[in-house]
């Protein structure tokens, strides 16, 4: 499962752009609650593994 934010949306939006036939279809149908959306991933090949690895990193905050 991947959670995206509000505040996350526009970078996971144009990431999306990269990503699967899939994950894109995941994304466009998870409902926003209250701003967020949950993706919840089937994880079946490499390339979904990397496009949630992607999203993944858009929640992550930059080390300091």
């Amino acid at each position: 499962m991947v959670s995206i934010g509000p505040k996350e949306a526009q970078e996971a939006e144009m990431i999306l752009q990269n990503c699967t036939a899939y994950t894109q279809e995941v994304y466009s149908k998870a409902g926003a609650l209250q701003g967020s959306r949950w993706l919840m991933l089937n994880i079946t090949d490499e390339d979904i593994l990397e496009d949630a690895k992607e999203l993944i990193r858009v929640r992550m905050k930059p080390r300091r």
